[in-house]
């Protein structure tokens, strides 16, 4: 049975944006945005028919991984890197643990 989860995505890509907002310059915003808008499609398109927790996960880690690459290529200033890399991996983990992980199996 298939998923929709493109409003909590947007919802995260949102919650995401807003952070960067704060440390990035704002013309780096737009492409920003667009990249993660297309690895969050990508990524939907992965887990739209998982059923388990387990292969929820397989195909989370890379996608967190390619965010948090994008949000280093931003340059983000290094006394900010550690405080917006822990909000934005916080904001990740909430949305794996309350949307994709809620209603799958083992």
């Amino acid at each position: 049975m298939s998923k929709d989860y493109t409003r909590e995505l947007n919802e995260l890509g949102v919650s995401i944006g807003g952070i960067l907002l704060m440390v990035v310059d704002q013309n780096k915003i737009p492409t920003a945005a667009d990249l993660i808008k297309r690895y969050s499609r990508e990524f939907h398109n992965k887990i739209k028919d998982i059923e388990s927790k387990e292969k929820m996960e397989e195909a989370f880690k890379p996608f967190v991984n390619t965010i948090m690459s994008i949000v280093e290529t931003l340059g983000v200033p290094a006394n900010q890197f550690k405080p917006t890399r822990k909000l934005i991996l916080n904001e990740m983990y909430r949305f794996k643990d309350t949307t994709l992980f809620s209603g799958l199996k083992k």
